[in-house]
């Protein structure tokens, strides 16, 4: 008998959203409308509206540290957690994108952090606009240390190279 492998992440029952999100799946839903309406920012969330206020820094400054926490909180088994950060590095990585070449040089410069899942999640961001270097820092990652880091580099780029493919 054959099964099929679902290859989605767990499913909340309450929300109907995943329970956590790889940067690959992450990338393809990038593209898409916002889901979530705030972010923190200057140590506090903020709402939607004061996300397009917030400086390049800041903006910068919050994707960083969600990613950071985004990682941990999966690390942890907390999908609840996980699932906000995933929600605030979104709204960062959605806004900076929009902010023209100041706001896609912030991206980038984050694929230079110490912290792998930050640059795990600038890469995904910056595959859209910075290809090359995107694929770098996601094949560099690919070949580190087995662990989810590791595994979603591997699983970032092979979505994103079948998507290329089929464009």
């Amino acid at each position: 008998m054959h099964r099929s492998i679902s290859v989605m992440p767990p499913i909340s029952k309450r929300s109907c959203e995943p329970m956590s999100v790889s940067p690959g799946l992450a990338a393809a839903r990038s593209r898409e409308s916002p889901t979530t309406r705030s972010i923190w920012i200057r140590g506090h969330s903020m709402k939607h509206e004061s996300v397009k206020q917030a400086s390049i820094p800041e903006l910068a400054a919050a994707f960083e540290k969600a990613a950071e926490l985004h990682g941990q909180a999966s690390i942890e088994g907390k999908h609840r957690a996980a699932n906000a950060q995933y929600a605030n590095l979104s709204a960062a990585g959605r806004e900076l994108r929009t902010r023209g070449e100041d706001g896609r040089s912030a991206l980038t410069q984050l694929l230079r952090s110490s912290n792998p899942r930050v640059r795990l999640w600038a890469a995904s961001h910056a595959l859209d606009f910075a290809p090359e270097l995107a694929e770098a820092e996601l094949e560099h990652l690919a070949q580190g240390p087995a662990g989810l880091v590791r595994l979603d580099a591997e699983m970032t780029l092979s979505e994103w190279r079948a998507h290329t493919r089929s464009d």
